[in-house]
């Protein structure tokens, strides 16, 4: 009979494995998981169970090593008992069992049919040192390239594969890129720029700047609503006022407050606008338009019931005054006349005199002339 260790895949819960080939000492009976010594113990005669339970995927192998050493010494005279004499056979038996198992499932060997029937000596270990062996076009083994040779076209293979895998890879994501990319058409996208979207995919878009590139809105606007600046940066918009109903009007609320779209309210519109227009039009007779200081409305008022208290003099002494007297706003001044008086008989004059006199409303001044009477 022929001898085949057991084999088994370890699931991670089987504990217990049986031994189906025969032994003559369970010290010759052992256990590799994945090909590493691993200690077990005896159940029964046909059944071990190892120390770790083998986890799933592990190979589980029970394998037999029979002693080279004679188990049974004979010498002369000595009775041969029968388990004496079958220990020794078995022991022969188990050995060649072993190395008939090795020799056919553990070594290269040629087939029986192959030719030729033996293989030629290996090549000096000078010659094989350092290189490959391979079999040239007879079936003989011969040495090859350099171990460090065949390490490096391994490597260099190695790097091309993962280096095409790569430019694999690059290909597809530019196909797929590509895809993503609009085409613009003329005219209509004259001048516009392309970007990535800011959705999370790998989608571009066509975009026409804005000037200054750096202007921000509101997350959300509403409709037709007013935009305002937010700050004094420049860059930042805000969402302003709506609009409101037909024919409202765009109201401040102070420094520092957005204004607001109201209808024409007497209390801050009207009395402000409509108020002003009234005063240029109205207004009662002879009165004055006043300031009320900055800030506030003007109005409308009487002059001063008292006016200012004003005389006239004439200056210096004698003769007659031209000033008469003041009448409200009115300064009254006396007429000035001219005449003359006297004969003009006599052939020379002799004598002139001038007078000046105040009358109640002229001052007038004669002129006398006094001829000689005896130069005729």
């Amino acid at each position: 009979m022929s001898y085949t260790p057991d084999f088994y895949t370890g699931n991670g819960v089987t504990t217990q494995f049986d031994v189906s080939f025969s032994y003559l000492s369970t010290a010759h009976v052992y256990m590799a998981v994945n090909g590493l010594a691993a200690t077990f113990t005896w159940v029964d005669a046909n059944t071990v169970q190892p120390t770790v339970t083998p986890a799933a995927g592990k190979r589980v192998a029970i394998y037999r090593v029979t002693s080279s050493t004679p188990l049974v010494d004979f010498t002369g005279g000595d009775v041969f008992p029968a388990g004496d004499l079958n220990t020794a056979f078995q022991q022969g038996l188990f050995l060649a069992q072993e190395a008939d198992y090795h020799s056919r499932s553990r070594t290269l060997r040629l087939a029986s049919t192959d030719t030729p029937l033996a293989l030629s000596a290996l090549p000096l270990i000078a010659a094989r040192a350092g290189t490959a062996m391979f079999f040239d076009a007879v079936g003989q083994l011969v040495t090859g390239p350099a171990a460090s040779a065949i390490t490096a076209s391994v490597v260099s293979q190695a790097a091309a594969s993962a280096s095409a895998a790569a430019a694999s890879a690059s290909a597809s994501a530019t196909a797929t890129r590509a895809g993503n990319v609009p085409t613009p058409s003329v005219p209509a996208d004259d001048g516009k720029f392309m970007r990535a979207k800011s959705d999370g995919t790998d989608d571009f878009e066509l975009f026409t700047p804005t000037p200054g590139a750096d202007l921000l809105g509101a997350v959300s606007s509403t409709d037709r609503a007013v935009p305002m600046f937010a700050g004094v940066s420049g860059k930042q918009l805000k969402d302003g006022p709506a609009l409101g109903t037909n024919k409202h009007a765009m109201r401040s609320n102070g420094a520092g407050a957005d204004p607001t779209v109201s209808g024409v309210v007497e209390a801050a519109f009207a009395v402000n606008i409509v108020g002003l227009a009234k005063r240029k039009r109205e207004g009662t007779a002879t009165h004055l338009l006043y300031s009320s200081g900055a800030l506030t409305d003007s109005y409308f008022g009487a002059p001063p019931a008292v006016g200012e208290t004003n005389t006239g003099s004439s200056l210096g002494s004698g003769g007659a005054g031209i000033f008469k007297q003041k009448v409200g706003v009115d300064f009254t001044f006396r007429q000035i006349t001219v005449s003359t008086s006297g004969g003009s008989s006599g052939s020379m004059l002799s004598n002139a005199s001038l007078s000046l006199t105040e009358g109640t409303n002229a001052v007038d001044i004669v002129l006398t002339n006094t001829w000689r009477t005896d130069l005729t």
